[in-house]
C-alpha cells in the first residue's frame, strides 16, 4: 500500500508569467507543486548524564547545541516555460521530477491580463475542487424544505441522507348521526443517495388535505418526492355520514431504504356524545384530535399527520397537516 504525505502553504505566493516578446505566439506556463519538509524550532534538549544522574546535561555531549525539535511538510510552487507556441495553444511542458503539474497558464504579448479562459486545470492533476473545512464527516448538516422548490448538492458532498413525509389528510365533516372520521398520515420514506457537487435535485412537498364541510368527506393529502428517487404518498381524508365515516387511510413510502406508512384516521363514531375519528399519526408524531360535543376538530399537528373528524349535524372537519422533506449531509 502506497504512503501519502499531504502539506499545506499558507503563505501567498506570486509567480512571474512573463508573455513572449513576438505578438504571434504565446507562451504556456505550467504552474507545478512539490512537497518538502522542513526541520526548524531548535531548541537545546536535556540529554541524560550516565555518569551522574544528578546533573543533567544539555544538548549532545553537555554542548549546549540546539537542535531542530519541529518537521513541517510544506508545499512550494514554480512554473516552468513550454517556449513559443501557437495563439490559443495549450501545450505545457511536462513537470520537472519530484514536481506535480496543476495548471497550464497561456499568455501572449499584447494581452491586458490572465482570465479564467487561459487557465486550464492538468489532467489527473490531485486538486481539491473544495476547501478542507467545507469537509463534514458523516451527516452533521441538515436542511429542512417545507414547499416544492429544487435542491443543490454543496460543494465537497458526495453522499446526502433524504427523509421525507407526505401530507396528511384531513378530517371528514359531521352528520346528525356520524361524527366525521379522521384523516389518514402521510406515507415515510428515507434513503441514502450518493451525488456530485452543484448536482441539482426536484424537491415536491405534499400539502395537508382540505377540511370538509359537514355531510362531506376530508381532502387527501399531497405526495412528497426527492428527485424522483424517494416518494411517499398523502393520507386519505377521513370520511362522512352512514355508512363511510371511516377513518382515512394511511399513505406508503416508496423508492428508499426505508419505506413506512402512515398512521390511519380514527373511525367516525354512530352513537351521541362520542367524539369524532382523530387523526392517524405520522412518524413525527401524533394526528389532530376529533371533535366532541360541537366543538371544533383539531388540525394535523405534526409534519404529516392527520386531522380530527367534525362532531354534530354542522361540524366540518379539520385540515391535515403538511408533509417535509430533510436532506442531511
Amino acid at each position: 500500500m502506497p504512503t501519502f504525505k499531504t502539506g499545506i502553504n499558507s503563505d501567498p505566493v506570486t509567480l512571474q508569467l512573463s508573455p513572449s516578446p513576438d505578438p504571434n505566439v504565446a507562451v504556456c506556463w505550467l504552474v507545478q507543486a512539490t512537497l518538502s519538509e522542513e526541520d526548524d524550532l531548535p531548541l537545546a534538549l536535556p540529554y541524560w548524564n550516565a555518569a551522574d544522574p544528578t546533573v543533567p546535561f544539555s544538548g549532545p555531549g553537555n554542548s549546549g547545541a540546539a537542535q531542530n525539535t519541529r518537521r513541517r511538510p510544506r508545499v512550494f510552487f514554480d512554473v516552468k516555460s513550454s517556449g513559443p507556441v501557437p495563439v490559443g495553444t495549450f501545450a505545457p511542458p511536462s513537470a520537472d521530477p519530484g514536481w506535480i503539474g496543476l495548471y497550464g497558464v497561456v499568455v501572449w504579448a499584447g494581452k491586458d491580463a490572465i482570465t479564467i479562459d487561459d487557465i486550464h486545470p492538468i489532467a489527473d492533476a490531485p486538486v481539491l475542487p473544495f476547501h478542507l473545512p467545507e469537509l463534514a464527516p458523516g451527516f452533521s448538516r441538515q436542511e429542512f424544505i417545507g414547499s416544492d422548490r429544487t435542491w443543490q448538492a454543496p460543494r465537497g458532498v458526495r453522499r446526502i441522507r433524504v427523509r421525507l413525509v407526505a401530507g396528511g389528510g384531513g378530517g371528514g365533516g359531521g352528520t346528525q348521526d356520524f361524527g366525521g372520521g379522521g384523516g389518514g398520515a402521510g406515507g415515510y420514506a428515507e434513503a441514502i443517495i450518493g451525488v456530485q457537487p452543484g448536482q441539482l435535485f426536484s424537491v415536491g412537498v405534499g400539502t395537508g388535505g382540505s377540511s370538509a364541510p359537514p355531510h362531506a368527506s376530508g381532502g387527501s393529502g399531497g405526495s412528497s418526492s426527492f428527485g424522483g428517487i424517494v416518494l411517499a404518498a398523502g393520507g386519505i381524508g377521513g370520511g362522512s355520514s352512514n355508512p363511510d365515516s371511516r377513518g382515512g387511510g394511511g399513505g406508503s413510502g416508496t423508492g428508499g431504504d426505508l419505506a413506512l406508512m402512515g398512521g390511519m384516521g380514527g373511525d367516525g363514531p354512530m352513537i351521541g356524545g362520542v367524539p369524532a375519528g382523530n387523526g392517524g399519526a405520522s412518524i413525527f408524531g401524533g394526528g389532530g384530535r376529533g371533535s366532541n360535543g360541537g366543538g371544533p376538530p383539531a388540525d394535523g399537528r405534526a409534519p404529516g399527520s392527520g386531522a380530527g373528524g367534525g362532531y354534530g349535524n354542522n361540524a366540518a372537519g379539520g385540515t391535515g397537516a403538511s408533509g417535509l422533506v430533510i436532506v442531511e449531509y
